[in-house]
């Protein structure tokens, strides 16, 4: 699990999240409130799907970036998925796999109990990891 989590705030613009993606090494950001009350999730998908419909995630950036609008910088908040998945620190990771295999999502956010802070995040990559650790692989073959 990836904790301490990065996150952004629904203001900030989508230049904000790119940079975050590619400083960071991360695909998936949440995106919480200022008391850190989790409101959604981005994931660098959704803007690479968003730049290639526009020509592709480099000439978008080179266009005055991700933000070019007549209204202003593009925020967070108008491309996160406000419903997603989440989970307690105490799920199984077996429960966690089988639910992100389901429902096709690369990552489940950890919210404390009881009151629902932000407390990691599950992603695929952490999944092969604590396979490719803890599995002996050869009882696969």
């Amino acid at each position: 699990m990836g904790s301490p989590v990065k996150s952004l705030l629904p203001t900030q613009t989508l230049d904000d999240a790119w940079s975050m993606f590619e400083s960071e090494n991360i695909r998936h950001l949440p995106v919480v409130d200022p008391s850190g009350r989790v409101l959604g999730l981005i994931s660098q998908r959704q803007l690479l799907a968003m730049t290639s419909s526009l020509a592709g995630p480099t000439l978008a950036r080179a266009n005055q970036g991700l933000n070019a609008s007549p209204s202003g910088p593009s925020k967070v908040s108008s491309i996160m998925r406000s419903r997603i998945l989440t989970a307690t620190p105490d799920t199984n990771l077996r429960e966690l796999t089988k639910v992100m295999l389901e429902r096709h999502v690369g990552s489940i956010l950890i919210l404390s109990e009881p009151d629902h802070q932000l407390e990691g995040i599950i992603t695929r990559s952490d999944v092969l990891k604590a396979v490719s650790h803890q599995v002996p692989l050869e009882l696969w073959a």
